[in-house]
C-alpha cells in the first residue's frame, strides 16, 4: 500500500504486529528494503520510507541542510503525523545513523542501526564519501541501459562489488532500481557533505542493536569497534559474509537481527 503525507511525502506500509520504521541510506530508496520486507511483515507492521531527496520525496527545503539530526527530525516529525509514536526504527549506513539519533528521544521503543554512519574518522569518511561520488557517476551512466546490463551476473558483481558482498546475488529488478535512486537523488551532494561532518554522541534512551557487515568496504569493519566502545549497553552483532548493504547479501539473517532488536516476540 502506497501512502503520502505532507512532511514525507513517499512511503509504503504492510504486515501485521508492532510498527516498524525502515530507513535507507544515502541515495538509496526504500526499495533497498525489498528483499527483508516479506520476512518482517508477518511479525510487524512495515514502513519503509524514502528520505528527503531520495525516492519518489522532495528535499528538504533550500536553507535546511540534511544533516543526521535534520533527517531524524524530519523522520520523527513524520512518526507524530502519522501516529506512530512508539514504533521500532532501523537503519542503513545514513538511515542508521538516523536511527540512532532517534534513540537518543522518547519516541522509539528501539533502534537497529546496519552499519550506520557517525563513527568514522577524517580519512575513512573521505574514501567513503569518494566512493559514494563514484558510485553516483556510474549510476547515472549506466541507468539509460540498466534494464539491459545488470541482467549479467557478471556486470552486476563489478558494479555492485563495494556496496555488497554478494552482488550477484541481487536480482534484476533491485539492481536496476538501486541505481537509479542513486542517480536520481536530488539531495545527494549536499548529503553526503552533511554527513562528513556528523559523529555519534550522546547516550539513547531506548534499546539499541548495532550489526556490522565483516565485509564492509565503504563504512569499514573496524568502526564497529569505535560504536562499542561509544555505545558499551548497546547489542552488537557481526555480520559474517556481508558488505556495506547487507538487505541483500544475507535477508534472513538482517530479518532476524532486526526482529531481535525490536522485541523478536513482541
Amino acid at each position: 500500500m502506497h501512502e503520502r503525507s505532507a512532511l514525507m511525502p513517499a512511503w509504503d506500509s504492510e504486515g501485521d504486529g508492532p510498527a516498524l520504521i525502515l530507513i535507507h541510506g544515502t541515495g538509496g530508496s526504500r526499495a533497498a528494503w525489498d528483499p527483508v520486507i516479506p520476512l518482517l511483515t508477518p511479525h510487524r507492521r512495515v514502513f519503509a520510507i524514502d528520505l528527503p531527496g531520495c525516492g519518489s520525496s522532495p528535499a528538504l527545503p533550500a536553507e535546511v541542510m540534511p544533516t543526521v539530526p535534520a533527517l531524524a527530525e524530519t523522520v520523527e516529525r513524520w512518526m507524530i503525523e502519522q501516529d506512530l509514536a512508539g514504533a521500532h526504527v532501523a537503519g542503513n549506513s545514513l538511515g542508521g545513523g538516523i536511527a540512532l539519533e532517534m534513540a537518543k528521544g522518547q519516541l522509539v521503543a528501539s533502534a537497529t542501526a546496519l552499519s550506520p554512519v557517525g563513527f568514522f574518522n577524517a580519512r575513512e569518511f573521505a574514501y567513503g564519501s569518494a566512493s559514494l561520488r563514484l558510485t553516483r557517476i556510474g549510476a547515472r551512466v549506466l541507468t539509460p541501459v540498466a534494464p539491459v546490463v545488470f541482467r549479467s551476473r557478471v556486470f552486476r558483481t563489478i558494479a555492485l562489488w563495494q556496496a555488497l558482498a554478494r552482488p550477484w546475488r541481487m536480482p534484476v529488478e533491485n539492481a536496476i532500481s538501486s541505481a537509479r535512486a542513486m542517480a536520481t537523488a536530488s539531495d545527494f551532494g549536499r548529503g553526503v557533505a552533511a554527513a562528513g561532518d556528523y559523529r555519534f554522541s550522546g547516550m539513547p534512551a531506548a534499546p539499541v542493536t548495532i550489526a556490522w557487515g565483516r565485509r564492509d568496504r565503504i563504512l569499514f569493519w573496524r568502526q564497529a569497534e569505535r560504536a562499542r566502545r561509544l555505545l558499551p549497553d548497546a547489542r552488537f552483532i557481526p555480520l559474517d559474509g556481508c558488505g556495506h548493504v547487507p538487505m541483500t547479501d544475507d535477508p534472513e539473517l538482517v530479518a532476524e537481527v532486526i526482529l531481535r532488536g525490536s522485541g523478536r516476540d513482541s
